[in-house]
């Protein structure tokens, strides 16, 4: 098999797996793009815990299809590249929705 469908499954996969948690936490899914940044989705605002869920979401599911045989290194790849943290990423944008979290564990707060 060549490398491009397995790559482009990969991108289906990744932002069906946004789609998905949007669809399962209730978030309004605007629209689905291509761009010069890539293959994305457009969705309403939502809790910072949410955001973290859909942020997630195309990551693990390229690492869910990584276990299948012939589609490994494309899913890692992506899954890998999008959780570094440079803008616009979802690594990015989980790191932003972590940081909004009210954490009172972590709090100095009595």
């Amino acid at each position: 098999m060549d490398i491009i469908t397995p790559a482009l499954i990969a991108i289906i996969a990744h932002e069906f797996g946004h789609a998905l948690a949007c669809l399962c936490l209730g978030v309004r899914i605007k629209g689905i793009y291509v761009g010069r940044r890539g293959v994305g989705i457009r969705r309403a605002d939502s809790s910072p815990l949410a955001s973290l869920y859909i942020s997630l979401a195309g990551p693990f599911a390229n690492l869910a299809l990584a276990f299948v045989p012939g589609f490994a290194l494309p899913n890692l790849i992506l899954c890998a590249v999008n959780l570094i943290p440079f803008p616009h990423s979802d690594g990015q944008h989980a790191i932003n929705a972590f940081r909004a979290l009210d954490r009172p564990i972590l709090s100095t707060r009595t």
